[in-house]
């Protein structure tokens, strides 16, 4: 498997800014999670529709800070099952 170039990430072409919704299926999490993330400082939003100091609106999360947070994620170790471990160290084929 290629490792992906964090810098291609962020060149990709890309929502200048996502409701909370379309940043949870953006980055296959639940809603819950990305008002965890804003609230954390992980992920930056804008509020859109409302004067300041007035409740309401619409928060906008920046598709740059989308970028940021996962080229912060670590990279993934997937282990070898133990099956796989045994053909792989018997010399047997994997179908495709």
């Amino acid at each position: 498997m290629t490792k992906q170039n964090p810098q291609a990430i962020a060149s990709s072409p890309r929502k200048r800014a996502y409701s909370v919704r379309e940043a949870a299926q953006e980055l296959s999490l639940s809603k819950s999670k990305i008002y965890d993330l804003l609230a954390l400082g992980r992920l930056r939003a804008k509020k859109a529709g409302t004067l300041p100091g007035q409740l309401g609106g619409r928060l906008l999360v920046l598709g740059d800070s989308i970028d940021t947070y996962l080229a912060s994620l670590p990279d993934a170790v997937v282990s070898m099952s133990p099956a796989l471990r045994r053909r792989e160290e018997a010399g047997i084929a994997q179908p495709r």
